[in-house]
């Protein structure tokens, strides 16, 4: 326990407090606030209504304090077994005394979260590069979880698609409540490890999202997996997953020639992330014949397991070097 710092509930009167730090850059997604705040407009829209909306509405908020008043803050989204980090902010600098305040934040964090007997996944996303705060979240047992770690992007239109040939496909459109079942066993499909698939499905299905998800199918409409996408400005971001023996195959390419071509619209982007690092980087040489370019993805999860998995140490251990 802290003497300085102290986690608790936020009240009515602090929320102008947290959306006034998060409208100043004071959260661990600088990205959002950046496509969220770059306009005078769209900051008044956020201060007085939509920010009001997340802090208040759609999520449980929690502020760090100390005598001198509030210096951070926490929003956590629930849904059914997953606790999700919305977000999180500390007006503090990292050179002790953050490092402590965010060790408050995280046991305020998981105190929530073991206080919740339907809760089996606590949630926590930040950028790469976070010396400290990954430090911290390592020793509280969390573990990286090897999902989105890497991408391909291309300027639209692709430079060399995939022609069609005798090879043929369809994306059947899926109604994304009825289908999370279905997509939850292509992502089974993704790992050797099914503990982990087992994760990566219960936190992809948790994350809220404006995607359309479309299901894969060879031109007999046989089912082969999926792809759930949306547009954002003027970038299309598409994740997928294909059964593994099509990985790498031309029949990959010509499904992702059909991401790029049937379903960005007038985006001038695009970005495709695959679930496993395994299918990326079996996958990877193969599509940089569409003059797609290999990145690490600029964000990452960590995950706590609320309840006994096989999931050993030796196996998180295995998740951090692949995740990483």
């Amino acid at each position: 326990m802290s003497d300085t710092y102290r986690f608790r509930p936020a009240t009515t009167a602090d929320y102008p407090k947290v959306v006034d730090m998060w409208m100043a850059g004071i959260s661990s997604d600088r990205m959002v606030i950046a496509s969220v705040a770059n306009t005078w407009w769209k900051r008044l829209l956020f201060k007085y209504v939509a920010g009001r909306r997340i802090f208040v509405q759609d999520m449980d908020t929690y502020v760090i304090e100390t005598d001198q008043g509030l210096c951070g803050y926490v929003g956590l989204q629930r849904d059914g077994d997953t606790i999700s980090v919305f977000d999180w902010g500390l007006a503090l600098h990292w050179d002790g005394s953050a490092e402590e305040a965010f060790q408050v934040l995280m046991e305020g964090m998981l105190d929530r979260a073991y206080d919740s007997e339907e809760t089996e996944h606590l949630i926590l996303g930040m950028e790469k590069g976070e010396g400290p705060v990954r430090t911290i979240v390592s020793q509280e047992d969390f573990f990286l979880l090897d999902y989105q770690t890497q991408q391909l992007v291309t300027d639209l239109p692709l430079t060399n698609p995939m022609e069609r040939g005798t090879l043929q496909l369809s994306l059947a459109f899926q109604a994304d409540r009825e289908y999370k079942d279905t997509k939850a066993e292509w992502i089974r499909r993704e790992y050797t490890d099914q503990d982990m698939a087992k994760v990566v499905a219960a936190v992809h299905n948790s994350l809220p999202s404006r995607s359309k998800v479309y299901e894969i199918r060879t031109a007999e409409e046989q089912p082969v997996g999926f792809v759930q996408g949306v547009t954002h400005q003027d970038q299309a971001r598409f994740v997928y997953t294909l059964q593994p023996e099509l990985w790498g195959t031309d029949f990959e390419r010509l499904v992702l020639t059909a991401f790029c071509t049937q379903l960005t619209k007038s985006a001038r982007k695009a970005r495709i992330r695959t679930f496993s690092t395994a299918h990326m980087e079996a996958s990877r040489e193969n599509m940089a014949g569409l003059g797609l370019t290999w990145e690490e993805a600029a964000w990452e999860r960590w995950v706590h397991l609320l309840y006994e998995s096989d999931l050993d140490e030796e196996g998180m251990e295995e998740s951090r070097v692949i995740g990483g």
